[in-house]
């Protein structure tokens, strides 16, 4: 076969596959969530009505701000960081949602904005992190079932094992029935049937009718 020939036995190949993958179904296209996207950029991925409206809120939010002095009260400027922060976040703008948590807790360290702290670091895929946060959190208010639980779902996320967290959580938060039913499915998963049947029974003695308080 002339060399001629060969060459365009090629070039026909080479074509065919070029519009083979051009024409195919394209992926998704997925965003890191943690990259800060300009307000004026938009996001293509949310409703077009819902996103103008939460951006204009954002804006007329962080002016107000922006309009405090010196004899602002303290309760004032974080509540209104803390309305920032949910434009923010709602919009996916995670690093500026970032910063501006990091402004409130400058302002007053408190164990709920650390808790929402590490989970926005979470979401940012920082989950390192976020447990030395949610730490925090649980040293500020040790007997708050909600600061364990959400320390023991990012241990999960880092495939951690969760027995001493659950013990220190039913510890300090004198066996809360969260922590105490939390951990005998746990421990169920884990095939720990005889530990996992003796917390089991203890919730049923702590709340006979299933009813969380």
């Amino acid at each position: 076969m002339k060399k001629s020939s060969l060459l365009i036995i090629l070039i026909i190949i080479i074509g065919g596959l070029y519009l083979f993958l051009e024409n195919r179904v394209k992926p998704a296209q997925t965003v890191a969530p943690y990259v800060s996207i300009p307000v004026k950029e938009g996001i293509s991925y949310l409703d077009p009505a819902w996103q103008k409206e939460a951006t204009q809120n954002l804006t007329q939010t962080q002016k107000l701000y922006n309009s405090y002095d010196g004899s602002t009260e303290l309760s004032t400027r974080l509540s209104t960081l803390l309305r920032i922060y949910g434009y923010q976040e709602s919009l996916w703008l995670y690093s500026d949602a970032k910063k501006t948590l990091e402004s409130s807790l400058a302002l007053q360290v408190s164990a709920n904005t650390l808790r929402t702290y590490s989970l926005l670091l979470s979401k940012m895929w920082d989950t390192k992190e976020a447990i030395v946060q949610i730490d925090k959190a649980i040293t500020l208010s040790p007997a708050m079932p909600d600061f364990w639980n959400t320390k023991i779902d990012f241990l999960r996320i880092l495939n951690k094992s969760l027995d001493s967290t659950y013990l220190d959580a039913l510890e300090k938060t004198n066996n809360s029935i969260d922590m105490v039913a939390g951990y005998a499915h746990y421990l169920e998963l884990m095939g720990e049937k005889s530990d996992s049947i003796k917390y089991y029974k203890l919730a049923i003695q702590m709340n006979p009718e299933g009813k969380y308080q």
